[in-house]
């Protein structure tokens, strides 16, 4: 079994990131791997996208914060979605077939 801590290495204090070699893995804190994520999320589909899917464990909570789960039609895969309810614009519950307008962040 291989020791978690020696799969990803972060540099010392002494180097930065670009002193690593190349294709070597090196640990991003949690805050450099979500921008991360997001900048590649942002080039790959910009500012906007349309994930169609059926609604699941649709939920509003304080009467202003909304939650579901877009399931995916064919194969199941499941998207977490958050809005207000002063962002959603149409009347939604369990089991609507949806196109979202989103912009992908995690």
């Amino acid at each position: 079994m291989t020791d978690q801590s020696s799969l990803f290495e972060l540099p010392s204090r002494d180097e930065d990131a670009t002193d690593v070699a190349p294709g070597k893995p090196v640990a991003l804190s949690v805050a450099a791997a979500v921008e991360l994520i997001n900048d590649q999320l942002f080039r790959i589909a910009g500012p906007h996208l349309l994930v169609e899917g059926e609604v699941a464990e649709y939920r509003v909570s304080d009467g202003k914060w909304v939650w579901f789960v877009l399931k995916d039609l064919k194969d199941g895969v499941v998207l977490r979605c958050f809005l207000t309810v002063y962002q959603l614009n149409v009347d939604i519950k369990d089991g609507d077939r949806i196109v979202v307008h989103a912009t992908p962040k995690v």
